[in-house]
């Protein structure tokens, strides 16, 4: 599996959006980036970001609970998998 191949066709949003069964609310933000209520603990306001940006493509961050990641450090770190499995099941959610 190309890992950067999978992540171009891989929306970040709509996995989060997926993956957290709607936890994920998709707040407008400024231009190449949105805040967003973080998975990864109780947020009941926008604690994270999730940046586009030319060099490191989508990304994930928290500032509360210091939570980071590409498509595939979110997965892992939600799932308890290694980068492979992420891989695979990235993969086989799209």
């Amino acid at each position: 599996i190309d890992k950067e191949a999978l992540k171009g066709q891989v929306d970040i949003e709509d996995l989060l959006f997926s993956l957290f069964d709607g936890v994920y609310d998709r707040s407008d933000g400024e231009k190449g980036w949105r805040s967003v209520r973080c998975p990864f603990h109780g947020d009941t306001r926008p604690s994270a970001v999730v940046l586009r940006d030319s060099l490191i493509g989508v990304y994930f961050h928290c500032y509360v609970c210091d939570v980071s990641g590409d498509i595939f450090g979110v997965v892992e770190e939600h799932l308890d998998l290694n980068f492979k499995e992420s891989l695979d099941w990235v993969a086989e959610w799209s």
